[in-house]
């Protein structure tokens, strides 16, 4: 997939931005739900797995969605990045939001995805 030039040299930077992140998401639900049969995902921001308030914290390294397997009660952390070249940089934060999940997990068994597109 790639845009065409009125995208590329006639948009805005901060619609760039949007549509990056869009993509992304967009992408990680289909890579989840139509690869791996997870079930339907929720934004983190909604409050994450078991109502942690710590998943509202804007502040703090999160992955971006959240849900379960219709195979198991196990909860799925999943974080995507969207890039026209992903690096090691991208992966490294990454795998921090995937890890700051993890911490509000306190030990409970769950999956980390990360999606990069």
């Amino acid at each position: 997939m790639f845009v065409n030039a009125v995208y590329r040299h006639g948009t805005e930077r901060s619609a760039q931005s949007a549509f990056g992140y869009h993509f992304g998401m967009t992408m990680a639900q289909w890579i989840c739900a139509g690869m791996m049969g997870l079930g339907p995902t929720q934004h983190i921001e909604t409050g994450g797995p078991n109502g942690d308030p710590g998943f509202l914290q804007a502040s703090t390294p999160l992955p971006d969605l959240w849900g379960t397997h219709p195979a198991g009660p196990q909860h799925w952390l999943v974080d995507a990045k969207a890039r026209q070249l992903i690096g090691l940089g991208d992966l490294r934060e990454g795998l921090e939001q995937l890890q700051g999940g993890s911490a509000l997990m306190h030990g409970q068994p769950h999956m980390q995805v990360l999606c990069g597109t």
